[in-house]
């Protein structure tokens, strides 16, 4: 077959194909330009999913009568001029795409005022065919309606998914943005119903906890660097209430811009495994500002996967920050309101602090991120941390045999026994072993422990890591593993043995599994637990590196405030 050039609209086709997949990549072209225009405010109107309408206006800068003759010209920009550029970008989009493969495949009116003539124009483009150019009278910004998205490449459009999928998609590109410009007001409107309106904030604080809709004070904070640094790090990180069962609320950024790393997700997931307990997922902002020649964001055509210059070293920092994060200002588990009220009582009387609630379309089945007990005063933001009120809470007596509980200030402390020594012991087991001094405990007869046919398996992959960890044990027959000696500090040796042999994936076992499973067998519950026993656990918890939670994640203490009594009791 002989070799031949392809007809210019075959290639405009083709290249909108590697740029807008579906209307969530229209959406995302749009929203980086309106953002590298200056724009502090956005508004976006969909009609299906865009599908039948994307609308896009913003108040940026507008762009010039000149240029709009330039536009949907394949790598027209103005943000870059050239090669040199690529290595200081310091915009969203720079490679002149966006229009063009838009223009490609859908039908586009444009338009815009800088606010220097008095005067906008109109640009209707359909296929990447100028049909007119007129003037207009508009506020200063830039304006965009795109209709039949695809009427030319029917193949695609026959791929998109339902309206709620799609829609989802877009929701999803929008809110990184949101989270990354706080001081942009964001307007998401589809089927002429207001959806997203996130009016300007202060700080980045603000507008993450506005966006996955918890209190700002569930979310901690750090930052390393500053201007004279040539990176800086700030970490906006939820504590132990916002967990979450999927990663959908974890946001990374370059120099303003959203991207992936699946390096970086990993690293904090890991961390963060302190704190949550198991299939549940932290809720993160991460904003990484560095020299943009330590950064190639031309590695695929979304821009959304970046190269990093020494990551080894900023995964490091990372790692740590969020450790120390975590074990200064990390809080206890609160009991929130499940919005009950005591039978006959008013709306207005327990109405307290009470959130507002915005109004979605359940066809969508869409989740801003799971609602927080109501926000503290000033005074109680102010409060003591977990470590500092279990220093000085009262021990009030037990509850179930399960709990004890503890009264701090104006709060309930409410301690699960056994998760609170499952963490003590943990820390301590860990410590031990990671100094290279733990203390064994020598049988004087080895001590039986008959096990399944897939347990004894196990125990011939993770026989060294038992030894490691003080265990010493040998094959008494084919279906009984003898144990000689075990770590002091484990109340239950057969039971922690047990618990290391009864996880799945013997490959994938590392030694802080050993320790965690080793400790969740060997911790009695339901144990009766005198005031001087409760006191002493109280005060080597309130010393432990992460407090918060056992090693599995489940909570050790949660809180109920004074306030939470009080609506209920209807004393406010």
């Amino acid at each position: 077959m002989a070799i031949k050039l392809l007809p210019p609209e075959v290639i405009s086709r083709i290249a909108a194909g590697e740029v807008v997949e579906r209307p969530a990549s229209v959406v995302k072209e749009l929203i980086e330009n309106s953002l590298d225009a200056g724009a502090t405010g956005i508004e976006l109107d969909l009609l299906n999913a865009g599908k039948g309408l994307i609308k896009i206006v913003d108040n940026g800068r507008g762009i010039a009568p000149d240029d709009l003759d330039r536009l949907f010209i394949r790598h027209s920009t103005s943000k870059i001029a050239e090669i040199e550029d690529l290595t200081s970008l310091r915009s969203l989009g720079f490679r002149g795409e966006a229009l063009f493969s838009i223009g490609a495949v859908a039908d586009v009116i444009l338009r815009s005022q800088t606010g220097e003539c008095g005067k906008g124009w109109e640009l209707h483009v359909r296929g990447n065919e100028r049909l007119e150019k007129r003037p207009i009278s508009m506020p200063r910004g830039t304006g965009i309606e795109i209709r039949n998205l695809f009427f030319n490449t029917p193949a695609r459009r026959k791929f998109l998914k339902a309206d709620a999928t799609e829609f989802r998609q877009i929701l999803m590109v929008c809110l990184p943005y949101a989270v990354a410009v706080p001081a942009c007001r964001f307007l998401v409107a589809h089927q002429e119903k207001t959806v997203l309106d996130f009016p300007p904030d202060a700080t980045p604080k603000s507008r993450f906890a506005r966006v996955v809709n918890v209190g700002e004070e569930h979310i901690l904070e750090v930052v390393r660097g500053g201007p004279e640094s040539p990176l800086t790090v700030h970490i906006l990180l939820g504590d132990i209430n916002t967990g979450r069962p999927r990663r959908d609320w974890q946001f990374l950024f370059v120099n303003g811009r959203p991207v992936v790393s699946t390096s970086i997700g990993f690293a904090l997931n890991h961390v963060c495994r302190i704190l949550l307990p198991p299939e549940t997922f932290p809720v993160f902002a991460v904003f990484i500002t560095l020299p943009p020649e330590d950064v190639d964001v031309n590695v695929h055509p979304s821009k959304r996967e970046v190269k990093l210059k020494d990551e080894g070293r900023l995964l490091s920092l990372l790692r740590l920050m969020v450790e120390e994060l975590l074990s200064r200002q990390g809080t206890a588990k609160q009991m929130a309101e499940l919005g009950l009220q005591p039978e006959g009582a008013s709306s207005a009387a327990s109405s307290g602090s009470s959130l507002p609630v915005r109004e979605a379309s359940a066809e969508y089945l869409w989740r801003p991120g799971v609602s927080a007990a109501p926000g503290r005063s000033s005074f109680e933001q102010k409060a003591l941390d977990l470590r500092t009120m279990l220093r000085d809470a009262r021990y009030i007596g037990p509850f179930m045999g399960k709990y004890l509980l503890f009264e701090s200030s104006a709060t309930l402390l409410v301690m699960d026994q056994h998760a609170a020594h499952e963490r003590i012991t943990y820390e301590q087991l860990k410590t031990q072993f990671d100094q290279g001094r733990l203390e064994i405990q020598q049988f004087l007869s080895p001590l039986l422990v008959k096990l399944p046919a897939p347990e004894t398996a196990a125990w011939e992959c993770r026989k060294d890591s038992l030894e490691a960890l003080g265990f010493s044990t040998s094959l008494f027959d084919r279906d009984t593993v003898a144990v000689h000696a075990a770590p002091a500090l484990l109340t239950d040796p057969e039971a922690a043995v047990r618990g290391v042999l009864s996880g799945n994936q013997p490959g994938r076992f590392d030694m802080e599994t050993v320790i965690a499973r080793a400790c969740r067998q060997s911790v009695k519950a339901g144990s009766a637990v005198t005031g001087g026993e409760a006191d002493r656990l109280r005060a080597m918890l309130s010393e432990c590196r992460e407090p918060f939670t056992c090693p599995h994640g489940r909570p050790t203490v949660i809180e109920i405030r004074q306030d939470l009594f009080e609506r209920q009791f209807l004393r406010r």
